[in-house]
């Protein structure tokens, strides 16, 4: 039987740690955010889409990603204005990517695209917000200053998502993570 799991958290939260994790175990993974790399790709849908919405964050054709980025990270009408464009796009893509078997879906917007409609369940990886900071500033070379507009860029409660995900806290070693995974995963019955 056909099982569909999501996997969400806040930035540097560890969801491409617990996709690696389950990757090596045999479960398929898709990721929303090499999708999205592939629909922004030149003449490509969402390129196209975003070319005609934001065409200062383009020379020619050519998007600059920073400029994006620095156009929705600094205002969420703008960052709410690209989700709408993009996020039909992708999840459309994760559906027709969902081979036999168990699959998960690993997606930092998970809630704000209403993809968790199409899944069993949904697994939220937590993070202590000094831990996510430091990690943060460590993974991209940023201040704290840049990596706090970072986290503040998304706009779905974090209580609202512990509400309704199952809640994997990911604040120590990564051992006791894979301990914590594996509860899950006996749990749902998967190992």
């Amino acid at each position: 039987m056909k099982s569909s799991y999501g996997i969400t958290g806040d930035i540097a939260s560890g969801k491409s740690t617990l996709s690696a994790y389950l990757k090596d175990l045999g479960f398929q993974i898709i990721d929303a955010d090499i999708i999205a790399r592939e629909v922004m790709e030149p003449g490509n849908e969402g390129h196209l889409l975003v070319m005609k919405a934001f065409p200062e964050a383009f020379i020619g054709k050519e998007l600059i990603r920073e400029k994006l980025a620095s156009i929705i990270y600094g205002d969420k009408k703008k960052r709410k204005e690209l989700d709408q464009l993009l996020h039909p796009l992708i999840i459309r893509i994760m559906l027709e990517r969902q081979g036999p078997g168990t699959i998960f879906h690993d997606a930092p917007l998970l809630y704000e695209s209403g993809l968790d409609q199409y899944l069993k369940k949904v697994i939220y990886v937590a993070v202590d917000p000094k831990i996510q900071l430091e990690r943060l500033m460590k993974r991209d070379g940023i201040n704290s200053k840049e990596a706090l507009k970072k986290m503040d860029a998304f706009e779905f409660p974090r209580d609202e998502k512990i509400k309704r995900s199952y809640v994997i806290e990911n604040n120590e070693s990564p051992e006791k993570f894979y301990e914590k995974i594996q509860i899950f995963l006996k749990e749902e019955g998967l190992i």
